[in-house]
């Protein structure tokens, strides 16, 4: 489908070379300009969205081409408005030179400032008499089979094709890239010769091809580029005779009644005409594609015309404008491998100066040994139809060197070939032999075909950040240094994975696609996947480790970036984290080390972005230097038993709070847990014998540090420096005390005394006007009793010995009694230590468990009821207001794009207070209270389906399928999960990531598993897999099995495994003239790239932008309709729908 060239195309608008900027030229391209503040001039990049492949060039423009540009500044933050004057640029010519790659402007355009974005909007072909910007006539020609002429006209079909892009929200400094759509219709014809011909007859036969009864004129809006058929109807525009037997016209997108003649053929003097059954419909940005069969009649020698396909497909280059000829390959056939050198001969091809090949027919070492010594001007090589034969390679799998391999690009085929700026590769390749692309200087995009299984060491290296390389899906191996370069580079890995070599894309900051491993992986090197540049470009996809390794390299995925941040999954069997594996990642979510781990290397997780902290398991023997330094690893830190040694800033500028290590522990080394701002426990164990310079320096929060040693650890310089010791106590062990209160560095601390055991399972328990019940485990070590208490709070037992279940009893609050608070003492009976638990119990306006309701529906019918409780919120989160306004700010999500927006008025919107005992939800790294037994994301259903029928008014399991329910989970992750598919409820929930990175933000996780998975039935429309969803083989992976039953609900509308147009869910909107700019079929969704489309590029249900595409917001309006008791309306919905598309 569209996937392909269509990315190619993007992709060069951004990567052409920056415009040169020349002195005025003749007034006849002289621009009307604004020009002020600083004068920082605009760079151009161009190219046209369309399969390019036949051209020797990418962007399908050439030398000369002008196109006219508008520049319009923001304003206050809001877009501007188009103007025929007054913009910041008016109708500016802007020109390409070819020799250069560049486009220039008869007169620099400045930009206002150093601040404000600008819009720009571009159109083709340039006029310079244009004065309309809203009703833009436009006309194509009545015979667009009139040539170029050499006084530089150009072609009746280039100058009928109407093409418009707008580049959005374009910051200062910025090139402007603009990449041109089709806006009006395009009619290919091919004709096909029947019956009653000889070849010479067929060749010679005198034929004009036209497309009958369309309007000619337009008025095109140059806002949005739509184009609106006016005037009457022509009998025929004359079709340009595009290639043997190929005929191309540009029509005004337009129905034509049924009836009338669609296509009209004349043979000889005589005119033969197709028509359509039921009339046509040309559609803007489409290539609607006839073929026509001619039969010669024996006996009268007449001519029969029969339709033999009809198609309509995205729009191909031609093979007549824009300069093709000079843009086209020279064509050569190369029958017998080794003979290219006579086949060029043969065919008249100077080899120096050959400056774009095409070569079809078989090539060997030898051919590719002249092409890259002697072809000196080479500037566009294809490779499409060769096959390659007997090159000698060593490849992954190979137990002998130098083995001779088939469809293989041979080692240093066209290695530092400077003057190559284009590549295509043959289909049937297999192989790209170390260095056979290294060092070109590529400007276009370099597909790499899925048929590709290894890429050998360094076989695309050095290739400039002009180029965009596009992996294959089914490459197994990937060799050293193999995609070390400068290069955008789109990842695609493939199930069948096996090994990636040391530093394979090391230099590859521009890093997009899906990130994934498969199962099959063999073996990984050293910074695999590691990155020595700052990542400019974002991945989407998870780390998951397969199982088959149980070491993870040095350096493996150092900055691998992806999309609001990593997911990281470990098996247990893994034994070592290499130095510097996960450096400077963002963790958007919990994980759990493996249990086996024995060592984590130097810097392994260094610079890292955690969600809370980490358990590290007891197998763990050895933690590196730095290894968690600057991480904002938090919460409590339990240093394993089998750790000896604490390295050098082990977990140094991290966010600890509170420190507890095993007995095993010798040595804290120096830095090693400097700079944790939040470290206000420590407690070490009985074996710790020095503690080396600053390891605790900085940490000013520090209150007790608790060491067993019996003596005194040696200190380094400033162990404790940056805190006041007169503010924090020592505790050692009783018969030590005097030797601390002598000891170096030790006797700086004003207060030590002896350690006791008295350890209640919370410190401090906040509630409100309900009051609160919670047990916990209180540890001593001896006889103790409750010494202290308020009158109403009640503690049971209230003495005991050793370990005792104590249950704490807070009584109900009157409302406007006001605040109160108390403590709990416990006492060791034999020599009256205490601990104590801090109570405070609010008063609050909202009780608890009560309906609050946020809005009431006002549209006619039913309401539709939505419900959003929090669970992991305290007591002092949802007094202090912040629980009300996280949902507050939900319902604003939700219902600030379309469809909601328009439709709000439909729902009723309730919450309430379902306060938790402790604040956030349980993780595997955090053991919490929840009032709804929330754990992550991952809901205890019928807990949530009580609480909410019970508190809601409107919502009762009678209808409780009619409803959306949201749970939002207090946890600092980006995360949701949609419960729809389990429970045939529309219940969402989502977490509350602190740190946002747009689009992956809450707003984001509200939109696309609340009002998308969950209330809509939308499915996920990324892609984790690279493989065809039927032949997915990934243990994680149930969607194959999943779609039918989803789809047998009447769900998933905005997804098909289908690829055929008019079996698509969303098949009225491909043609409709509303939609047909943006819905088309696009392969790639529910999580698998292939054998799965969805209806356009980007959306919510895909990478979280605040858009649903066109079939989803039909989709959500209808189950709006449905819960509300109304009859949905295909028309009804397109007459009030709204499309926002954000830039």
């Amino acid at each position: 489908m569209k996937i392909n060239y269509l990315q190619a195309t993007r992709v060069l608008a951004a990567l052409l070379s920056p415009v040169v900027v020349v002195s005025c030229a003749d007034r006849f391209d002289d621009p009307e300009i604004v020009i002020a503040g600083d004068r920082t001039a605009f760079e151009f990049a161009a190219s046209i969205e369309q399969d390019n492949s036949s051209r020797a060039d990418e962007s399908g423009f050439a030398d000369g081409d002008r196109f006219g540009a508008f520049v319009v500044n923001y304003d206050s933050g809001s877009p501007g408005i188009l103007a025929v004057t007054d913009n910041q640029a008016n109708n500016v010519a802007v020109t390409f030179d070819a020799a250069s790659a560049t486009w220039s402007t008869a007169t620099d355009i400045y930009w206002r400032d150093l601040s404000t974005p600008v819009d720009v909007y571009g159109y083709y072909p340039f006029n310079n008499a244009l004065a309309d910007v809203e009703t833009y006539s436009f006309e194509v020609r009545a015979d667009q089979s009139i040539p170029a002429t050499d006084s530089g006209d150009m072609s009746a079909y280039e100058a009928s094709d109407f093409l418009w892009a707008k580049s959005a929200r374009v910051v200062p400094g910025t090139r402007i890239n603009l990449v041109f759509t089709h806006r009006l219709a395009g009619v290919k014809v091919m004709l096909q010769k029947g019956a009653g011909f000889t070849d010479e007859e067929w060749a010679k036969l005198p034929r004009i091809v036209t497309v009958d009864n369309t309007l000619r004129s337009a008025t095109v809006n140059l806002s949005t580029g739509v184009a609106t058929a006016t005037g009457t109807a022509d009998r025929h525009v004359v079709m340009n005779p595009d290639a043997a037997d190929s005929y191309r016209a540009v029509v005004v997108p337009q129905k034509v009644a049924a009836g009338k003649s669609t296509i009209g053929i004349t043979i000889d003097g005589v005119n033969y005409t197709y028509t359509r059954d039921g009339g046509m419909e040309y559609t803007a940005g489409k290539l609607h594609n006839f073929t026509l069969r001619i039969d010669k009649k024996e006996q009268s020698g007449a001519y029969a015309v029969t339709l033999v396909g009809e198609s309509i497909s995205p729009w191909e280059a031609d093979s007549s404008s824009h300069d093709f000829v000079e843009n086209s390959y020279v064509v050569v056939n190369c029958p017998e491998p080794g003979k290219l050198r006579e086949s060029l001969a043969a065919a008249g091809i100077d080899i120096a100066t050959v400056k774009n090949l095409k070569i079809t027919g078989t090539l060997t070492d030898d051919d590719f040994a002249l092409m890259r010594e002697e072809m000196l001007s080479l500037t566009a090589i294809n490779l499409k139809d060769v096959k390659i034969v007997k090159v000698k390679l060593t490849l992954y799998d190979d137990k002998e060197s130098d083995r001779m391999h088939d469809d293989a690009l041979p080692a240093e085929a066209f290695r530092d070939m400077k003057t190559i700026t284009r590549v295509i590769l043959p289909d049937n390749l297999k192989v790209l032999g170390e260095w056979s692309l290294s060092g070109l200087n590529l400007s276009s995009t370099l597909v790499i075909p899925d048929s590709v299984t290894e890429i050998c060491f360094d076989a695309c290296s050095g290739l400039p950040e002009s180029c965009t390389i596009i992996m294959p899906s089914s490459v197994e191996v990937i060799g050293s240094y193999a995609f070390a370069s400068e290069a955008k580079i789109e990842m695609r890995l493939s199930n069948k994975l096996r090994f990636v070599g040391d530093n394979a894309f090391w230099y590859a900051a521009n890093k997009t696609g899906i990130f994934y491993l498969s199962e099959s992986i063999e073996a990984l090197g050293l910074s695999c996947f590691g990155c020595g540049a700052f990542p400019t470009e974002e991945m989407t996809g998870e780390i998951a480790i397969p199982s088959s390794l149980k070491e993870i390299p040095d350096g493996a995925f150092f900055r691998l970036n992806l999309a609001g941040g990593t997911v990281l999954k470990m098996h247990d069997n893994i034994t070592k984290i290499g130095s510097n594996s996960f450096s400077e990642i963002k963790f958007r979510s919990h994980f759990s080390l493996p249990s086996h781990l024995k060592e984590i290397g130097a810097e392994a997780f260094s610079g890292c972005r955690f969600v809370g902290g980490l358990e590290l398991h007891n197998a763990l023997q050895y933690i590196g230097a730095r290894a968690f330094y600057g991480s904002n690893l938090s919460g409590k830190l339990i240093v394993p038993k089998g750790i000896e040694i604490v390295s050098d800033g082990a977990f140094s500028s991290c966010r600890i709070d509170s420190l507890i290590t095993g007995d095993e522990l010798q040595i804290i080394d120096k830095d090693a847990f400097a700079g944790n701002y939040d470290l206000n426990y420590v407690e070490l164990g009985k074996n710790i014998v020095a503690i080396g310079s600053s390891a605790f320096g900085w940490c000013s929060a520090l209150k007790t540090v608790v060491c067993l040693a019996s003596e005194p650890p040696a200190l380094g310089e400033n162990v404790f420096e940056g805190f006041d010791p007169m503010h924090c106590s020592l505790e050692v062990p009783k018969e030590s005390v005097e030797l601390y209160r002598n000891a170096p560095g030790w006797r700086e601390f004003s207060r030590i005394s002896p350690h006791r055991e008295l350890v209640f399972g919370f410190s401090n328990q906040k509630c409100l006007n309900k009051g609160l019940t919670r047990s916990a485990v209180l540890y001593a070590e001896g006889p103790w009793r409750v010494k202290e208490v308020p009158s109403w709070i009640h503690v049971s037992p209230d003495q005991g010995e050793y370990k005792d279940e104590v249950t704490v009893t807070i009584d109900p609050l009157s409302v406007g009694a006001g605040e109160r608070s108390g403590r709990i003492v416990f006492e060791l009976i034999a020599n009256g230590y205490t601990a104590d638990c801090e109570i405070t119990q609010y008063d609050y306006e909202h009780p608890e468990d009560t309906e609050i309701r946020l809005q009431r529906a006002s549209a006619q019918g039913t309401p539709v009821n939505i419900f959003i409780v929090g669970d992991g919120f305290g007591a002092e989160e949802i007094v202090n207001g912040n629980y009300l306004s996280r949902v507050e700010e939900t319902v604003e999500h939700l219902f600030s794009i379309e469809p909601y927006k328009s439709y709000r008025s439909y729902f009723n919107i309730s919450t309430a207070i379902a306060m938790s005992p402790d604040n956030i939800v349980a993780t595997l790294q955090s053991r919490r209270l929840d009032r709804l037994n929330t754990f992550g994301v991952e809901l205890d259903v019928p807990v949530v389906t009580d609480y909410v029928t019970s508190v809601s008014g409107d919502i009762s399991y009678g209808n409780l399928n009619d409803a959306l329910v949201v749970v939002l989970s207090n946890m600092d992750a980006f995360d949701g999960k949609c419960y729809l598919e389990d429970t045939d409820y529309a219940i969402a929930c989502i977490a509350l990531p602190e740190t946002e990175f747009y689009p992956y933000d809450r707003r984001g996780l509200v939109q696309h598993y609340a009002g998308g998975t969950a209330f809509a039935g939308l499915g996920e429309e990324s892609v984790a897999h690279m493989e065809n969803i039927k032949d997915c083989t990934c243990p994680y992976c149930n969607k194959k099995d999943v779609y039918p039953k989803m789809k047998s609900k009447g769900l998933l509308d905005n997804i098909t495994l289908s690829s055929k147009m008019n079996e698509a869910p969303w098949r009225e909107f491909i043609f409709h003239p509303k939609y047909s700019q943006t819905v088309d079929m696009w392969e790639g969704g529910y999580n698998h790239l292939r054998g799965v489309w969805r209806s356009e590029p980007q959306s919510v249900m895909s990478n979280y932008i605040p858009y649903y595409n066109t079939i989803s917001r039909y989709a959500i309006y209808k189950s709006i309709m449905r819960r509300a008791g109304l009859t949905p309306s295909l028309d009804d919905f397109i007459a009030k729908d709204k499309i926002e598309i954000p830039q």
